[in-house]
């Protein structure tokens, strides 16, 4: 697939950032303990700025890393950016699973369920430009960038779960993929029945 234009950049495995739409999308925590459901958390930040996406953490929280010995080192250790005017404007269920040489991370929103997010309006109410007037728009853009970071090809996916992949696919059911987003079941490839590739990459190995 070709890639879409971007202006995410990658400075951490699990973050991606968009000075120019000032979000911030990552894996977030909050996975279950058979650790295949994974949400794609993307927030809004108004303060975020082209490479600067890093910050200190805390006193508070270093204070409580220097009480632990055994995490004493990532005390000082620079977090990834985020200001007080961060908001979380969307969350994204999104299941994980492999199927041979692929590792397929399906978004488990149909159409009504995407459809009723409370945070699909509240992006709109935002009025960020270039957003709020295309949500699904947004959220296409979202995942077919997503699929670059780094962390969806570490060793927690792959190596030990999924040693003959080489290939991640994010995928759509078709009720959100027509309903929702409005394209066309055709131009997407069906990769089993009612499930569609909205983005895919190669794996580094």
């Amino acid at each position: 697939m070709t890639r879409a234009v971007s202006h995410f950049d990658y400075p951490f495995s699990q973050v991606m950032y968009d000075p120019v739409l000032k979000v911030r999308v990552g894996i977030e925590p909050g996975r279950t303990n058979d650790g295949y459901n994974v949400p794609i958390g993307i927030h809004y930040d108004p303060e975020i700025v082209r490479g600067q996406y890093t910050q200190k953490r805390p006193l508070d929280e270093q204070a409580l890393f220097e009480a632990n010995p055994n995490l004493a080192a990532l005390a000082r250790r620079e977090i990834p950016f985020h200001s007080p005017s961060s908001e979380k404007v969307a969350q994204l269920a999104c299941r994980w699973e492999t199927n041979g040489t692929a590792v397929r991370l399906k978004l488990a929103d149909d159409a009504r369920t995407f459809a009723s997010y409370d945070l699909c309006q509240r992006l709109v109410d935002l009025k960020i430009e270039g957003v709020s007037n295309d949500v699904f728009g947004f959220y296409k853009y979202v995942i077919e960038n997503y699929i670059y970071l780094k962390g969806l090809e570490s060793d927690y996916y792959t190596t030990d779960r999924a040693p003959l992949a080489n290939v991640v696919e994010i995928c759509l059911n078709a009720s959100a993929l027509v309903d929702a987003f409005h394209l066309s079941k055709t131009d997407f490839e069906e990769i089993e029945p009612g499930w569609h590739v909205l983005a895919r990459r190669r794996l580094a190995r």
